[in-house]
């Protein structure tokens, strides 16, 4: 017998002796958390949002903390109660994809480095289309219902977060977060030769729409103190 962590709307539906409209309904309510199989490696952020207790009148009351980049690759995310409703209508829909995955005890949740839309590291309309097919159901979960025998009270499931505030970052921004990830992540400190190039740094983000002397000063704002640069000596 072979167990998974995950199983189909349908195949769950079955064991919780109802029906599929009648899971996706209760996952509308957020009496359930349902997920949608993605699948594949992306950009990603891990963070959360802070609101400060008396911020600044020229900062926005709640902004996203980035606490680390990482090119991950991701199976099953949440699906929004929203998208649980829609797709009670509709055979095929878009999710937004704002959280790969819930919010962990301190806060924490990963979601797409810039937005989804970030050429090269984020997602594209196809990976968004979601159907019933892709829908699931966490095994624990029927299990616990299952013991229980009392369907969760409607709200038990959290509201996933939203990146909503993601928009106050630019474009550029977002792009020059992803060229340090890109270029940064996976370098030998001490080893120079793993070290790219500012010229190359440059050339990437012009590639993705930064003027010469913006993508010159970026390259440099990106380097790590650590780096050294200039010339390596002769050995």
């Amino acid at each position: 017998m072979i167990e998974t962590t995950h199983i189909r709307l349908n195949k769950a539906a079955e064991i919780l002796n109802t029906d599929a409209d009648t899971v996706l309904i209760a996952g509308s309510e957020g009496r359930v958390r349902l997920y949608w199989l993605l699948n594949r490696p992306l950009h990603a952020e891990l963070g959360h949002f802070h609101e400060p207790s008396d911020p600044p009148p020229d900062e926005p009351p709640v902004y996203w903390v980035t606490e680390g980049l990482g090119f991950k690759f991701f199976f099953f995310i949440p699906l929004d109660s929203m998208e649980a409703a829609e797709l009670l209508k509709k055979e095929t829909i878009t999710a937004k994809a704002s959280a790969l995955t819930e919010q962990d005890t301190n806060g924490r949740f990963w979601m797409p480095a810039g937005g989804w839309a970030v050429e090269g590291g984020g997602l594209v309309h196809d990976d968004l289309h979601v159907t019933r097919d892709a829908v699931f159901l966490k095994r624990t979960d029927i299990e616990c219902i299952g013991k229980r025998g009392v369907t969760p009270s409607a709200g038990t499931v959290l509201p996933l977060p939203s990146h909503a505030q993601r928009g106050l970052v630019s474009d550029k921004l977002a792009i020059l977060s992803r060229a340090a990830a890109t270029f940064w992540a996976n370098v030998d400190r001490d080893d120079r030769s793993t070290h790219p190039k500012n010229a190359s740094v440059a050339a990437w983000l012009m590639e993705r729409g930064y003027s010469k002397t913006l993508a010159d000063q970026a390259a440099s704002i990106i380097r790590p103190e650590w780096a050294p640069t200039g010339r390596k000596a002769e050995e």
